[in-house]
């Protein structure tokens, strides 16, 4: 019966007998209290109707308190505590591990003990040594580095995998770390206007280079990188050369020539011939030249300059000869009202013109733009307008 039985049975079976409870004398103790009972022994009829069961209720409680305190240990699992209490009460308690043994052999019920508190210690170590501190940063090296919950996960998942996988993860972390401090060096630059700074930055920074790399194709990021070094160096050369051109223009020959516009314009006839001569002396072909050099680069300008005050401008600086004959044309007919008039409006776009030129002189295109746009070009074409006969 025994080979035939399964496990638990089997071991029962081992267990009655180390424990001498099938021995000769406990045996013949069993086969005695049978007899005393005369109904058990006539039949279990004769137990059934019997009219005195009193008489068995003794061994029926010696019966019943042995099971109790066999199955007692059953009682002791605490289920409605912690789970700290809860395992304690199953894995670390030896009167428990006592009853199992009548079902499973000893060295398989320890070698089930010993697995499963390796399991319990070792995932609730890698549970305590979870502190998250609310940053990524924080969060992150408490799971890529901890030597804790990769010995738990090992338990679950092949070591060489999850090795393979906290490998990868911290390949990707370090190159954010990595990009982050490029970037925040790259915000600092920007934020003083440093434009060549940063430019030299993206493009010298082997941080930043590490970093794209993980996720971008070397080559695609040596091709980025070298668009961007030509790029700068045509912004480069351009703003060179418009400040160069900038520089030569004689600013202080021109607020010479308005100012003593101006002040001539308020003298009475006296005055007419020396302004004709004045007048006639401003060197409009200069400023269109300029203004065509700068044209010639109209790529660059348009970028920065808006296309209707780009227009504007073009087509004040091509009326100059209109304008400086229509004055010439009022002093000579002692039309001193419009000369005053126009000395005015030529002050007025003057001062502008010079914010403009010295804004451009400084790089700061956007604000040149921006100047240009206000420029009383309004005013000029009213007044050339106002000068035409009309037919």
């Amino acid at each position: 019966f025994k080979l035939s039985a399964g496990e638990p049975i089997a071991t029962f079976i081992d267990k009655a007998l180390a424990e001498g409870l099938l021995s000769d004398t406990n045996v013949n103790k069993y086969v005695e209290q049978v007899l005393d009972n005369e109904e058990l022994v006539n039949s279990a009829v004769y137990f059934a109707v019997s009219p005195d069961l009193d008489k068995y209720s003794k061994s029926l409680e010696t019966y019943q308190k042995a099971i109790s305190d066999w199955a007692a240990p059953l009682s002791t699992v605490k289920l409605d505590g912690t789970l700290e209490e809860t395992v304690d009460s199953i894995l670390y308690n030896q009167e428990l591990q006592n009853m199992l043994a009548w079902f499973i052999p000893a060295a398989t019920l320890t070698e089930y003990v010993d697995t499963a508190d390796t399991y319990y210690t070792t995932v609730n170590t890698a549970l305590k040594s979870l502190q998250f501190d609310g940053t990524l940063e924080g969060t992150l090296d408490t799971v890529l580095y901890n030597r804790a919950l990769q010995d738990a996960l090992t338990l679950f998942i092949p070591a060489a995998t999850l090795n393979d996988y906290v490998n990868t993860a911290d390949q990707y972390y370090s190159a954010y770390k990595s990009a982050s401090n490029s970037l925040n060096r790259l915000s600092r630059i920007l934020e003083k206007g440093d434009i060549e700074g940063a430019v030299q930055q993206i493009i010298n920074d082997r941080e930043l280079y590490g970093a794209l790399s993980v996720v971008i194709p070397k080559d695609n990021i040596d091709s980025y990188i070298g668009s961007i070094s030509e790029y700068y160096q045509l912004y480069a050369d351009v703003t060179t050369a418009l400040t160069d051109a900038l520089e030569s223009i004689p600013d202080e020959e021109i607020n010479k020539f308005v100012n003593e516009a101006i002040k001539y314009a308020y003298d009475v006839d006296n005055g007419k011939s020396y302004l004709t001569t004045l007048i006639a002396g401003v060197d409009t072909q200069y400023i269109q030249d300029y203004v065509e050099y700068i044209d010639q680069n109209e790529t660059v300008l348009k970028s920065m300059i808006h296309p209707v005050y780009y227009d504007d401008f073009m087509a004040y600086v091509d009326s100059l000869d209109v304008l400086k004959q229509y004055l010439v044309d009022n002093i000579k007919s002692a039309d001193v009202s419009a000369v005053k008039e126009g000395a005015d409006i030529i002050n007025e776009v003057n001062k502008d013109l010079m914010n403009v030129l010295d804004l451009l002189k400084s790089q700061k295109y956007d604000q040149a733009g921006a100047a240009i746009g206000k420029i009383s070009f309004d005013k000029v074409e009213a007044f050339i307008e106002a000068q035409i006969p009309s037919n």
